[in-house]
């Protein structure tokens, strides 16, 4: 007799997708250039639902991470001249 569990995960990007078209666009728009691949931090941040599990699923949700946020405000910043920012650094 096996015991085998069937685990459903269900995965929601829409946040994550919808920060990252943004960011696209307008570093488009102010015509700079810039590789996702090249980024020294992580570009998400995973959340997970572990409340429905008994049921056998798991919600998961990818949101940016704080250090793209940070980044991208960086750049928005700059772009509008809010202010000077030096440096950004998590640890």
């Amino acid at each position: 007799m096996s015991n085998q569990v069937t685990l459903k995960i269900e995965c929601d990007a829409q946040p994550l997708f919808l920060f990252t078209e943004i960011f696209q666009s307008f570093l488009q728009r102010s015509e700079r250039l810039f590789d996702f691949s090249d980024f020294g931090f992580e570009l998400a941040r995973v959340d997970c639902d572990f409340s429905t599990a008994t049921t056998g699923k798991v919600f998961v949700r990818l949101y940016p991470s704080d250090a793209f946020l940070s980044f991208a405000g960086a750049i928005f910043a700059r772009d509008f001249d809010f202010s000077t920012i030096e440096k950004v650094s998590h640890n």
